[in-house]
């Protein structure tokens, strides 16, 4: 069976309470939804009369299911304030949800023993503040104060310490479960020995032994491609001549008789290549001849008879070391230090061009200067030159008096 708690928690997850304050027309439109309306007792006061619920109307709320019309109604005092408003509809949304049955004809549930009534009570109370102000999240929020919390949540002042006790407990809860999961993690460490016993997978030590097994073999295979047990026949494999390709360093005795027929046949064409270029003299040097080569080369060697008969002597290939040429010796050329020359001056004076005189187009102004200064002025009156001795004339007259340029004071 559920506590009021976790009915609460549900209920907000079903009705999409996401906000804190809750808003109020937010709990009206939960209500109505739930198949009641809400008024207030002066707006309904004839029906609460014809209902005989008169008694009722001392408390700050109430609600009413029509069993007849299949719709209920909240009925609230006129003069709550908006807090109290906002906890009366909580209040009677936990007694629609945990005291009335069904969903077609709820009757509310009114015991006639005064114990179980302010039990159905407390119910209702605890509902409200799980879902305006839920424990857990003022916990994580780190309201847990009571002004925090009535700052926060917008539910009254009385009720506001009762939800400081409930985050407390809350936090108390969680301690208690994570200590309570640490002391079950020991008890169950302290009993591996028979829970492995008792394991309720028969497959466990079959799986344990086949992953045991792919390590074992995976390393065997790596120990052999590591100490060349598969390695060596790729290597020569990869080595291996093909295509009648005879490697520069085998002896003549392993050339194949193709082979060696074309080698000797390339040696001899280069031979008089080399020797149709002229070479100078101080380069000729003799050919060094092994004993063996020089051994070879005296033989006689035979034609080849007619009908592809041939001796054996004709199918060795005659194997020739190669000429070793001494390097050629490049003269370096001797480096000199550059001498300095120094400029010859020329004798002829270089001409000088006069230049014309600059002309400046007049502009029929008259502009006005003191001895003094590099400007000219266009208003005698310009506060620089007012109190002194002034010459006027036009803008070439300015200029050759050596004045450079307009005052940026005076008006252009």
């Amino acid at each position: 069976m559920k506590s009021v708690q976790e009915h609460a928690q549900d209920f907000q997850i079903e009705m999409g309470i996401h906000d804190l304050p809750v808003p109020i027309g937010k709990l009206k439109w939960i209500a109505r939804k739930l198949g009641y309306e809400v008024t207030t007792y002066e707006d309904a006061i004839t029906v609460i009369e014809s209902l005989g619920l008169s008694h009722l109307m001392s408390q700050s709320s109430f609600a009413h299911w029509d069993y007849v019309q299949q719709h209920g109604t909240i009925y609230v005092a006129d003069d709550l304030q908006e807090d109290d408003l906002r906890y009366a509809l909580a209040h009677e949304l936990g007694h629609i949800m945990l005291h009335f049955s069904g969903r077609s004809g709820r009757v509310v549930q009114l015991p006639s023993d005064p114990e179980a009534r302010k039990k159905l009570e407390e119910e209702a109370d605890e509902f409200a503040r799980a879902i305006l102000a839920p424990a857990s999240v003022l916990l994580n929020i780190g309201a847990t104060m009571p002004d925090q919390i009535e700052d926060i949540t917008g539910v009254p002042h009385s009720e506001s310490y009762k939800v400081y006790i409930d985050v407390n407990q809350h936090r108390n809860k969680l301690a208690d479960k994570i200590y309570q999961d640490k002391r079950d993690r020991a008890t169950s460490h302290n009993f591996r020995r028979l829970l492995r016993k008792y394991d309720a997978n028969p497959y466990r030590w079959i799986t344990r032994i086949s992953v045991a097994v792919i390590i074992v073999l995976s390393g065997i295979v790596l120990w052999m491609l590591t100490t060349d047990y598969v390695l060596p026949s790729i290597t020569q494999a990869n080595a291996a001549p093909q295509h009648g390709e005879v490697s520069m360093l085998s002896s003549p005795s392993s050339m194949p008789e193709s082979s060696a027929q074309e080698s000797s046949a390339a040696e001899s064409s280069a031979t008089s290549t080399e020797s149709a270029e002229p070479t100078p003299e101080s380069e000729v040097q003799p050919p060094v001849q092994s004993p063996q080569t020089a051994t070879q080369d005296t033989q006689v060697r035979e034609p080849a008879r007619s009908g592809g008969e041939t001796k054996a002597r004709d199918r060795v290939a005659t194997y020739q070391a190669p000429v070793q040429q001494a390097p050629a010796v490049q003269e370096t050329p001797q480096e000199t230090e550059p001498t300095y020359t120094p400029p010859v001056a020329s004798s002829k004076p270089e001409p000088v061009y006069s230049q014309p005189p600059k002309v400046v187009q007049d502009d029929g102004n008259t502009y006005y200067w003191t001895a003094g200064g590099s400007v000219y002025h266009s208003d005698p009156s310009c506060y620089h030159i007012r109190d002194k001795a002034q010459a006027s004339g036009i803008l070439q007259d300015a200029l050759d008096a050596g004045k450079k340029r307009l005052c940026y004071d005076c008006p252009r």
